[in-house]
């Protein structure tokens, strides 16, 4: 059999897209600084390698239980190697980074979140959505107080270099946040001066 640049390179194509879409995933999960080209590549090239070797070792071990193996359909195959499998890789990261185990061992990586968050805004908003809201307390460049909750129903935007926004759920009359409006309202990074975090769902941040 004859094999073409093309089909190598198609080929190619399809083995780095689940390394690909793991690093995205991760990137985008952890709020992380975007790699430079050369170490992306490499990124998606270990994902990957990662993704085929977990996928075929499944597939083997199926076939050594059962005698068959797990998927014989080739479009089925190309499915779980490149959307589903990927998929179970980063909710495995995502669950390591999270368990004190993964995070002693990210740290002693020198791989700590505040070493690989681009910006303290990414930064102090991963670590609220982690622990499902907090009340903040907004001060605008004319000193205007906003107090108001940031959880499931709000939206902070990323890495949009000084021109990120922010929707806060619910606004309140005051920093007892007793009182809401019943209301939410959009800041943009530019009009903020200050924001501080009082407290979270569970506690202190």
């Amino acid at each position: 059999m004859v094999v073409t640049s093309e089909e190598v390179f198609f080929l190619t194509i399809s083995y780095l897209i689940p390394g690909f879409l793991i690093n995205t995933l991760i990137e985008n999960s952890l709020y992380l600084k975007r790699n430079t080209l050369s170490t992306a590549l490499l990124n998606y090239f270990i994902f990957s390698l990662l993704n085929i070797t977990l996928f075929t070792s499944v597939d083997k071990i199926f076939y050594i239980i059962f005698g068959q193996y797990l998927i014989n359909n080739i479009i089925l195959i190309s499915f779980f190697r490149s959307l589903m499998m990927p998929l179970f890789i980063w909710a495995l990261i995502m669950w390591a980074y999270k368990s004190s185990y993964g995070k002693r061992l990210v740290n002693a990586m020198g791989l700590s979140k505040e070493h690989l968050t681009e910006t303290s805004w990414d930064y102090i908003f991963y670590n609220i959505t982690q622990v499902g809201g907090a009340y903040l307390i907004i001060t605008l460049r004319d000193y205007t107080n906003i107090y108001g909750f940031v959880g499931d129903q709000s939206f902070i935007s990323s890495n949009k270099e000084g021109s990120n926004d922010i929707y806060i759920e619910n606004v309140f009359t005051s920093n007892e946040f007793n009182e809401s409006i019943n209301s939410g309202m959009l800041i943009y990074e530019k009009d903020i001066l200050t924001i501080y975090c009082c407290h979270s769902e569970e506690g202190e941040l």
